[in-house]
């Protein structure tokens, strides 16, 4: 039987990562080159903030922006928090639970303050870690809805195609606040 000649496949090309350019946050716009540098954790834009990392940052990837939701949203929960700390001294006043033991009734106290903290710390997470960070690389968008879940959707910065906001209501063209969608 002859032989047949083996026929040499081409080795497949090397992988070679391309190398990411990494430019300094001060090169992307006049705006961002006048601002400082932002110390303060609790603001709702934070350019160029101090000491924020998040969990899939590369080593060389540097944040130029940090921005969460407005202050001014969180008035809702606020003030049900102010009023549901009123509400066993409101209805002291009303025998509700007058003829509970006076035990029962401390203990309901004890729980209603702690379901009311409760409330206010789940809604305080829930601002606090609900962010958009934009990177010299990529744009993230934590979304935290729990203790127990996050999502973090993030997109490369040449591949976003589409940039839409909108401001809509009395209170956002009052207080000059929207929406974006990427």
């Amino acid at each position: 039987m002859p032989e047949t000649p083996l026929v040499e496949t081409p080795a497949e090309p090397e992988y070679k990562p391309v190398p990411r350019s990494h430019r300094n946050p001060d090169e992307y716009s006049e705006v961002l080159r006048k601002e400082r540098i932002c110390h303060n954790p609790y603001v709702s834009f934070a350019p160029k903030p101090y000491k924020v990392r998040f969990e899939s940052q590369d080593p060389e990837e540097r944040i130029v922006l940090f921005v969460r939701r407005h202050g001014i949203t969180n008035i809702g929960w606020m003030v049900t928090a102010v009023i549901g700390v009123f509400v066993p001294m409101i209805l002291g006043f009303v025998p509700i639970i007058d003829f509970f033991p006076e035990r029962f009734q401390f203990m309901t106290l004890v729980a209603w303050y702690v379901l009311l903290f409760g409330f206010i710390f789940e809604n305080f997470l829930n601002w606090f870690f609900n962010v958009n960070i934009f990177t010299d690389e990529r744009i993230i968008d934590i979304d935290f809805h729990s203790m127990l879940y996050k999502r973090i959707s993030s997109a490369q910065i040449d591949r976003v195609e589409d940039v839409t906001s909108s401001v809509g209501g009395f209170w956002g063209s009052i207080f000059n606040y929207g929406d974006i969608e990427i």
